[in-house]
């Protein structure tokens, strides 16, 4: 379900969010994220969604989440909002690891 934004300290957490999952992308697909109640969530990144209500009402709002698939094969939706800390994990071993549990295809 998505979660939109109601007041400007939301939209700052949501671009925060969004800009430590982005820049934890550009290290590497495979990413341990931090939620702000301290759960840590490693996974393939899957999906990255953002959008907006196209001010279908008084004032624009906006939603954004990461979906990553774990080394189970569970999907977990993240908003960005709920993003305390996000970095890349990936390294060869990972890699090989996620290769071998069917959630990522090394080429």
């Amino acid at each position: 379900m998505v979660e939109w934004t109601q007041s400007r300290d939301d939209i700052r957490k949501l671009m925060r969010g969004h800009e430590m999952v982005a820049r934890a992308i550009n290290s590497g697909m495979i990413i341990l994220v931090m939620l702000h109640d301290g759960t840590e969530i490693e996974g393939a990144v899957a999906s990255i969604r953002s959008g907006n209500n196209e001010a279908d009402g008084p004032i624009t709002s906006y939603h954004g989440e990461v979906i990553i698939r774990k080394l189970n094969n569970e999907l977990a939706t993240i908003n960005f909002m709920d993003v305390s800390v996000a970095r890349s994990v990936a390294n060869d071993d990972k890699l090989k690891e996620y290769d071998r549990a069917g959630v990522l295809r090394l080429l």
